[in-house]
């Protein structure tokens, strides 16, 4: 067999292990706080360690790049009682309180009064594990996964994420892959909405609103006779924003890296050129502005982990969007 045959089959393969029922998912990290506890007690030692609770926290990914506490994604590993309506500004009221003495450089001990307070105020810690959001690495490993399997070059991924993966079918499945493969998205189920409510950081509405306009908005999308690839796209671009953010901006990460590679490669080609390397090499600096600037228009469309404060199409009246952390997790 031809290393052409190989590779199409190698491709045809792949794209059939995503186009089957379910989803496969395969870059979805799951955390439980008791999976979290004993990790940490392996890389700390024991006994529990004054930074156990910090430990715990971030191994669920419940930590910005500051180490201040994601509410939002801590919060998913404990369930309030139904008939407990004020368990949220209790618990911000026990955090507040138990901070308000302590240095802001002792972060083991503060995000030991965080925990306690989300353990004694917030709810039960609830059975098995959560999702995680994806880290910066892990994200572009997902998109290069997913540009290889499906053939895509460097220029068409690029301009894949610069047109909001509407440039081609191809950026449509692009797209696609990367919501199966972060465990976001499957053809049967459509999107995991408590997953992206996570990722998003949360709604000034509410979980059960954010859900219930979603719900709706996926049906009606559904509804049309849309292939796959252009069913995920739409659905993601309709019911989830494309005006200022919106999880589709997954490209992002590594759209620097692939503008510098193409305008070296174009400047190392026309160099042995009479004349001609000179002007490339004057107008590199031009090209690789403009296309930066076209990654930087979608750089707050972004990635799990650079969203803030943007309105989108989920959120009902004014309230609009609340991101506080989408990819770096619709990745």
């Amino acid at each position: 067999m031809s290393i052409a045959a190989q590779v199409s089959v190698v491709v045809v393969l792949g794209i059939a292990q995503l186009t089957s029922a379910g989803s496969p998912a395969g870059a979805l990290v799951l955390k439980s706080l008791d999976t979290a506890r004993s990790e940490c007690k392996a890389y700390l030692g024991l006994p529990r360690n004054q930074c156990a609770d910090l430990c715990e926290t971030i191994v669920v990914r419940g930590r910005n790049r500051t180490l201040e506490l994601d509410e939002t994604t801590f919060g998913q590993h404990f369930e309030p009682d139904d008939c407990d309506v004020d368990y949220y500004n209790r618990t911000e009221a026990c955090i507040s309180k138990g901070l308000e003495s302590i240095e802001e450089d002792a972060i083991c001990c503060r995000a030991s009064i965080e925990s306690q307070c989300f353990r004694d105020q917030y709810g039960n810690v609830v059975d098995g594990p959560r999702m995680a959001q994806l880290t910066d690495i892990q994200t572009r490993n997902v998109i290069e996964t997913c540009a290889r399997m499906l053939q895509i070059e460097d220029l068409e991924l690029v301009f894949s994420g610069v047109t909001k993966y509407e440039l081609s079918i191809r950026s449509r499945c692009l797209l696609r892959c990367i919501l199966i493969r972060e465990g976001l998205y499957n053809d049967v189920d459509g999107p995991d909405l408590d997953r992206i409510y996570v990722l998003c950081g949360g709604y000034k509405n509410g979980k059960a609103a954010f859900k219930a306009e979603a719900e709706q908005c996926i049906a009606e999308v559904r509804s049309q006779c849309y292939d796959k690839c252009t069913m995920a796209a739409r659905i993601v671009g309709k019911c989830f924003g494309f005006e200022g953010a919106s999880l589709a901006g997954l490209v992002t990460p590594i759209v620097g890296g692939l503008v510098n590679t193409l305008v070296s490669t174009v400047v190392g080609l026309a160099a042995g050129l009479p004349g001609l390397g000179l002007v490339v090499s004057l107008l590199g600096p031009v090209v690789s502005a403009i296309l930066g600037g076209a990654a930087a228009g979608i750089d707050s469309v972004v990635a799990p982990s650079a969203l803030s404060g943007v309105t989108g199409a989920v959120g009902g009246g004014g309230g609009g969007l609340e991101v506080s952390g989408l990819l770096g997790g619709l990745g």
